[in-house]
């Protein structure tokens, strides 16, 4: 079944009518040009109008509307990292930034959700957007510069930054404390990977999978599109201006 997405476009149409008022027979043709086929002036001037309307028709969007489908949104997991000044310090080796990216790619490794990194500053900003291409964001974490790694951590600001994200999310912050409404992993001395292991565990079980049903339409505006460009490029073609 062919639908419009952009009816209020036939409103165009009004126009096509008071084309029709015209005389086609009166349009002259400028003494500039001169015509190099026996293409008459009724004919070119039916011609722009049919351009006209195919035109019109493709601003209209047709589509052929397909069958609903639902296809499987998996909550995210959005990554508070502390990027403040005390990141640098080197009392975990090799220092506290470094081994939260550590402790980030054994969290990939073990987990299946798409990632978001937001670096926490005084304010935050986005370090990759929503994505399971891990190798991606491992390099991106192992490029920041040193240089980027200053100011106070607000998590406060991070957190309301989070609720512009609308799709069901799990929110991991890394850093030297407890961070209210998410889960934590807190930077320590001990090497082990069993509290990063937990968390992974941690989101797994909290991992929701929604159905969204969405429609696919197939797009048919290019070829109104086509035609009212053709029988356009045909109706002037018949004319050659003089030099």
């Amino acid at each position: 079944m062919i639908t419009f997405q952009n009816p209020h476009a036939f409103l165009a149409l009004t126009l096509v009518i008071l084309f029709l008022f015209l005389k086609p027979y009166d349009i002259k043709v400028s003494k500039k040009a001169i015509l190099v086929s026996p293409y008459s002036n009724k004919k070119r001037f039916f011609t722009l109008l049919a351009s006209f309307i195919f035109l019109i028709i493709a601003l209209a969007k047709p589509v052929i509307k397909g069958e609903r489908q639902k296809i499987k949104i998996t909550s995210s997991v959005v990554i508070l990292l502390d990027m403040s000044a005390k990141m640098k310090k080197t009392d975990i080796y090799p220092n506290r930034f470094k081994a939260a990216v550590n402790k980030i790619k054994i969290l990939l490794s073990n987990i299946q959700n798409p990632v978001e990194v937001i670096g926490v500053r005084e304010f935050p900003f986005l370090i990759t957007p929503p994505t399971t291409d891990y190798k991606a964001i491992s390099y991106l974490l192992d490029h920041i510069s040193q240089e980027d790694i200053r100011e106070d951590a607000n998590f406060k600001r991070a957190l309301n930054y989070t609720k512009q994200i609308k799709n069901p999310k799990i929110i991991l912050s890394i850093t030297d404390k407890k961070i209210p409404n998410t889960l934590t992993y807190i930077l320590t001395k001990d090497y082990s990977n069993q509290e990063i292991l937990k968390i992974a565990k941690q989101i797994n079980s909290k991992t929701i999978i929604t159905n969204i049903p969405i429609t696919q339409n197939k797009e048919l505006f290019i070829y109104p599109l086509a035609i009212g460009i053709i029988l356009f490029i045909i109706a002037h073609i018949s004319l050659r201006i003089k030099k």
